[in-house]
C-alpha cells in the first residue's frame, strides 16, 4: 500500500509480464493485492509482456498504469485497465483487445528499426477518456493496422503520426485530431461521433469537428462515411478535397431532425458523393462532386425533408449521374443557379408523393427551377 507512485521494475534488464506468473510476472490476483496512487511498470530496459489483464485487477491503483519498455506486447487475451499509458523505446505489438474503462489510454512507439506501433486485424482499442496512437521515432514509421480495426474513445481519438490501414477503419469518438496521413487504401473509413449531436466538416461549427486539412490526410478509393444515426446538425463549409478520396463519401444525419448543409465557402469533392438526411439538406454555398451523387434530404420518409439549392449556387456532378430525393425541392430564383450533369438527373418525391411539372407545390418544378437544370436526361419519378 502507498499513497504515492508504486514502481516495479526487473533487474538486469530482464522481461516482465502483466497477467501470467512467469520470473517477473504479475498475475491478475497479484496485481489485485497493489494499492497505490499509480503503477509504473519497467524503466525501459527491458520487454513487457501484457497477457490478459482482468477487468478491476487494477481496482486499487487510483490513476491508471504506466508501462515504459523496450519492446511491448499484448497477447493471450484481451485487456481492461482504468487507465493505460504504453511507452516503448522499441516496439507495441497488440493482438488482442485493449480497454481503458476510466481514464485515458495512450499508445507510443519509438523504434527505429521496424514499424513502431503494429496492430492486429480484428483488434479494437477503447477509452472512456482520450485514446492517442504516437510513432515517437525520428525515423516517421507508420503505425500499422494489419486489418479491421476499431478505435473508440469518449473523448478524443488522436493519430500523431501516419497510420496504414489494411482493413476497414472505423474511429467513433467525441471528435478526432488527424495529425498525420490515413493511407486506407481500397478499405473504407468510419468517422462516427459517438455522442451523435452535430458535425462539422472543413470550416464547418459542430461538435465532431474534421478540418479541410483533417479530411485531407485521408486516402481511400473506398468509402469515406462521416456521421451516424444520432446527427442532428452537419455543416460543411469550405471542404476542399485534395484528390486522396476517389471512391465515395457518405455523409449521414439520420436523427429526426438530421440535416446536412453547405454553407460559407464552396465545397469541392474528387469522390462521388451519398448524403442521407432525414429533415433536409441545403446548399446555400456550391458544390462540387466527381462521380455518382446520391442525394435523399428525407430519408426516414416522414415528409418533411426539402432539398434547397439557394440564389446563385450550383450543384456539379460532372459527369457523375445525380439522384435528388426529397418531400420538397426548392431552387432560389436567379439565373445563376443551376443544376449541372453531363450524366442522368433523377429527381424522386420521398414517400411516394407526388410530382408537379408546371407548378409550384409540395414537390413541384416551376418552369423556372426547370430551366436551371443541365443534364443528359431527366427522370422525374
Amino acid at each position: 500500500i502507498t499513497t504515492g507512485a508504486l514502481t516495479l521494475i526487473a533487474s538486469n534488464n530482464g522481461s516482465i509480464t502483466l497477467g501470467a506468473d512467469t520470473a517477473f510476472g504479475i498475475t491478475n490476483t497479484e496485481l489485485s493485492y497493489l494499492n497505490a496512487n499509480s503503477l509504473t511498470l519497467g524503466a525501459g530496459l527491458g520487454a513487457i509482456t501484457v497477457k490478459g489483464v482482468a477487468d478491476g485487477s487494477d481496482a486499487d491503483i487510483t490513476n491508471g498504469i504506466t508501462l515504459t519498455g523496450t519492446n511491448i506486447t499484448f497477447d493471450t487475451g484481451a485487456s481492461v485497465f482504468k487507465a493505460l499509458t504504453v511507452t516503448a523505446t522499441g516496439v507495441v505489438d497488440i493482438d488482442v483487445n485493449v480497454t481503458a474503462d476510466v481514464g485515458n489510454l495512450s499508445i507510443t512507439g519509438s523504434s527505429g528499426d521496424g514499424d513502431n506501433v503494429t496492430i492486429a486485424t480484428g483488434v479494437t482499442l477503447t477509452a472512456a477518456g482520450n485514446l492517442t496512437l504516437v510513432n515517437d521515432s525520428t525515423d516517421a514509421l507508420d503505425i500499422i493496422g494489419e486489418g479491421v480495426l476499431n478505435l473508440t474513445a469518449t473523448g478524443t481519438v488522436t493519430l500523431s503520426n501516419a497510420l496504414d490501414a489494411n482493413g476497414v477503419l472505423t474511429i467513433t469518438a467525441a471528435t478526432v485530431d488527424i495529425g498525420a496521413i490515413i493511407d486506407a487504401d481500397t478499405h473504407a473509413v468510419n468517422l462516427v461521433p459517438a455522442a451523435g449531436g452535430t458535425v462539422g466538416l472543413g470550416a464547418g461549427a459542430g461538435d465532431f469537428s474534421v478540418t479541410n486539412a483533417e479530411l485531407n490526410r485521408i486516402n481511400t478509393s473506398g468509402t469515406l462515411t462521416i456521421g451516424t444515426n444520432g446527427t442532428t446538425t452537419m455543416t460543411i463549409n469550405g471542404w476542399a478535397d485534395d484528390g486522396g478520396l476517389t471512391g465515395t463519401v457518405v455523409l449521414t444525419a439520420d436523427a429526426a431532425s438530421g440535416s446536412v448543409t453547405f454553407s460559407g465557402s464552396d465545397s469541392s469533392l474528387t469522390a462521388g458523393l451519398t448524403i442521407n438526411a432525414d429533415a433536409g439538406v441545403t446548399l446555400s454555398a456550391s458544390l462540387t462532386t466527381a462521380g455518382t451523387t446520391d442525394i435523399n434530404a428525407d430519408e426516414d420518409n416522414s415528409g418533411a425533408g426539402t432539398f434547397t439549392l439557394a440564389a446563385a449556387k450550383d450543384l456539379n456532378t460532372g459527369s457523375g449521374a445525380l439522384t435528388i430525393t426529397a418531400a420538397d425541392f426548392a431552387l432560389a430564383t436567379n439565373a445563376n443557379t443551376d443544376i449541372i450533369t453531363t450524366g442522368a438527373l433523377t429527381l424522386i418525391a420521398s414517400n411516394n408523393g407526388s410530382i408537379t411539372l408546371g407548378a409550384d407545390t409540395a414537390f413541384g418544378i416551376t418552369n423556372t427551377e426547370l430551366s436551371y437544370l443541365n443534364a443528359n436526361s431527366l427522370t422525374l419519378g
